[in-house]
């Protein structure tokens, strides 16, 4: 079985995600991270499969997905659709 999580391919994905998140992630991210949600660590832009999520909490099997402005054409929509 292959590697699931944060799969090397997608490093620069994941970097690239991280150096240009939007304000709204920035909001959440400042409330989520460091375990200040009842103790609870989340990651963010996390590899899952052949997906990078937002943010990702593995003790609560719990993965939070931000739309936004990046989420707006169809095209992106169509995209979003067939990943739910």
């Amino acid at each position: 079985m292959g590697q699931i999580f944060n799969r090397k391919i997608q490093k620069p994905t994941r970097k690239l995600l991280r150096n240009s998140i939007p304000d709204v992630e920035k909001i959440l991210w400042s409330k989520l991270k460091g375990s200040q949600l009842h103790g609870f660590k989340f990651r963010r832009q996390h590899g899952i499969g052949p997906f990078v999520v937002d943010f990702y909490c593995p003790s609560a099997n719990l993965i939070i997905e931000v739309d936004g402005a990046t989420h707006s054409t169809s095209d992106e929509i169509a995209q979003d659709k067939m990943r739910e």
